[in-house]
């Protein structure tokens, strides 16, 4: 993981609101079950569009409670222990799907 300070300001009074840090999640593994997941792909072999998702199970002391998906750089897996503390702690902004209800 990267993390880099921000400045949030409000703009109605130009204060600094409280310290606020951005996440690079850098770690990416190879998880997706390529032959029960339903994929779309571009010509060069990325993929384009996912209908149906499954993915792997990966040993957690491997991957840690959040990484990227290898093979689609843009999705983040997360561990149901982290997702459990970020809800718990009333952090927002985030959207969480069960790998078989998530289609792009």
């Amino acid at each position: 993981m990267q993390f880099f300070p921000a400045k949030l300001i409000d703009e109605g009074n130009q204060k600094i609101l409280a310290p606020y840090w951005i996440a690079n999640v850098v770690n990416r593994f190879n998880c997706v079950d390529q032959e029960q997941s339903e994929l779309e792909y571009f010509r060069d072999g990325t993929i384009e569009f996912i209908d149906k998702l499954k993915l792997r199970v990966l040993k957690a002391k491997e991957c840690g409670d959040i990484f990227r998906m290898a093979e689609f750089l843009p999705l983040l897996v997360v561990s149901d222990r982290l997702k459990a503390g970020l809800e718990g702690a009333g952090i927002s902004g985030f959207t969480f799907y069960k790998p078989e209800d998530f289609s792009l």
